[in-house]
């Protein structure tokens, strides 16, 4: 054994997409944005999402509104609400 040797994996990037909701209304983030996987339960995620939809975070315009972070295959992993 390599002194020194990661015992466990390295955390690749995922695409995920950021799509703000609000009850049947949807804008959509058609491009996704790579993450870590472990972003998405850590409070950095705000930080993302501050890059993502500028504006949204902490903002009254957006009461009511929610995130929803999909991956790749659709399944909603998060939803964020905005308040």
């Amino acid at each position: 054994m390599l002194a020194g040797r990661l015992t466990e994996p390295l955390m690749m990037p995922t695409r995920y997409h950021f799509h703000l909701v609000r009850g049947h209304e949807r804008i959509a983030d058609p491009s996704g944005h790579e993450l870590r996987e472990d972003v998405l339960s850590s409070p950095a995620i705000f930080d993302a999402v501050k890059k993502i939809w500028p504006g949204t975070v902490n903002s009254d315009d957006w009461q009511g509104w929610s995130i929803e972070v999909t991956a790749p295959d659709g399944r909603v992993v998060r939803t964020i609400t905005l308040l």
